[in-house]
């Protein structure tokens, strides 16, 4: 009788838990006062050992996406309170061995600050102006393996809350810290690649066409809601199965350019909203996960007549493609550390 087949697939679902201890990195001289207490809180996981079944998975040594909830005490409990996100996360191994494991973690989510900015009641919390947020998360680690299903686990980590200027204050919250937890394999978990799982997926380069609007707050808190703009055309070619490079030239327009430079009493006033249009040109850099990207750009303005933006742009977008042609994007733009602005935006592949 011939024997069924076991799959080398067969998906492992993991749980986890770990501690958090760190300090809020104060990264403007106006958050030193919010700095007083270490960080503390705790973080739960769910995650799934990818199948092996599309070409991405054997690219990334069969990473896990999951998803967590991080609770943390800012150490700060009259102007900071406490920070909560639930996000998404994707696990990337860097090496795998059958009792040791060291990979790094991306995630992204929602991060609800307790206590954000109030002109009456909270008006010292130069931090953040609003209550809900963006989340984004990167950390190291290192995994033992203790008993059959269980390991030990720590790391790395950075966390970050803001709203991404949607609302003011927002220098956002940054946390490096450590932390350390157990790791429980509720499923098979398959630690090694055969070399033959890992599919040749490159493809031709192209081109994507994206217009993305958005929004923006400025000073003072509690204001108008500025409209934003951007639309961008880029060449882009894969480099290998799991990553792209790209060129490509934007256009910007944010509203509240006009409001910030006419309230200066000294400047010549301008209303022609043509004078505040903004030309660049990027660099941009795509991990590749399927229907599912992380991009990072870097740009220079080729005209931009806002001289406090300074001389060089970012973008961090994570886009969906609905199919080979559309796709769905959401970041914000940046300017070093300080965000300007939130966008979501629709793109097209031309070719």
């Amino acid at each position: 009788m011939a024997q069924e087949a076991v799959s080398l697939f067969t998906p492992g679902y993991t749980i986890s838990a770990k501690y958090h201890i760190g300090f809020i990195l104060s990264h403007r001289e106006n958050m030193n006062h919010l700095v007083r207490d270490r960080v503390k809180g705790f973080d739960l996981n769910l995650d799934k050992q990818t199948s092996g079944e599309q070409g991405w998975h054997g690219s990334f040594n069969r990473p896990s996406p999951g998803v967590g909830l991080l609770h943390l005490d800012l150490g700060n409990p009259e102007q900071l309170g406490t920070g909560t996100a639930l996000y998404g996360y994707l696990d990337l191994p860097l090496i795998k061995r059958d009792k040791f494991v060291w990979y790094y973690r991306c995630g992204t989510g929602i991060g609800l600050i307790s206590k954000p900015f109030d002109r009456t009641d909270n008006y010292k919390n130069t931090a953040i102006g609003s209550k809900v947020n963006m989340f984004a998360s990167v950390l190291i680690e290192a995994r033992l393996k203790i008993a059959k299903r269980s390991w030990i686990k720590s790391g790395f980590s950075f966390s970050h809350f803001s709203n991404a200027a949607v609302a003011v204050p927002n220098l956002g919250i940054n946390i490096p810290g450590i932390y350390i937890g157990l790791h429980y394999q509720i499923g098979d978990y398959k630690i090694r690649l055969k070399k033959d799982t890992v599919v040749n997926t490159i493809r031709n380069s192209h081109f994507l066409v994206c217009a993305a609007p958005g929004i923006r707050e400025v000073h003072p808190a509690g204001g108008k809601k500025y409209a934003t703009g951007h639309i961008f055309i880029e060449g882009a070619k894969f480099v290998d199965n799991r990553r792209k490079l790209g060129l490509g030239l934007d256009v910007f327009y944010d509203d509240s350019n006009i409001e910030v430079h006419n309230r200066d009493t000294l400047r010549e006033l301008i209303e022609k909203r043509s004078y505040f249009i903004k030309l660049g040109i990027h660099l941009s850099h795509e991990l590749v996960f399927g229907r599912y990207s992380a991009v990072v750009q870097m740009g220079v303005y080729l005209l931009n007549n806002v001289k406090s933006d300074g001389p060089i742009y970012h973008r961090l977008t994570n886009r969906f493609y609905v199919n080979e042609k559309l796709f769905l994007a959401a970041g914000f733009k940046t300017h070093w550390a300080v965000a300007e602005n939130f966008e979501f935006g629709i793109g097209y592949r031309l070719k």
